[in-house]
């Protein structure tokens, strides 16, 4: 559930460069000769989109982490 939320922070290019990769299994060339874009803009969008997806990751883990020591304050 929280990769289908990370994957909706993504712009178009970034989650298709993503998808295609990781669901798929095709290459950066195979990506840009499927959508019909620069190797180039492929790999930025593909690198970019991980960046934000590791960012929106990152911040979900502190948030829960947080919710957590909450909860155990409130219990102990």
């Amino acid at each position: 559930m929280l990769v289908h939320e990370a994957l909706a922070t993504l712009n178009k290019a970034q989650k298709t460069a993503l998808e295609l990769a990781y669901f798929d299994g095709l290459s950066m060339r195979e990506i840009a000769d499927k959508t019909g874009q620069t190797l180039a803009n492929v790999r930025h969008h593909f690198y970019r989109g991980l960046d934000k997806l590791r960012c929106y990751l990152r911040i979900e883990s502190k948030r829960a982490r947080a919710t957590q020591e909450e909860i155990s304050r409130v219990q102990s």
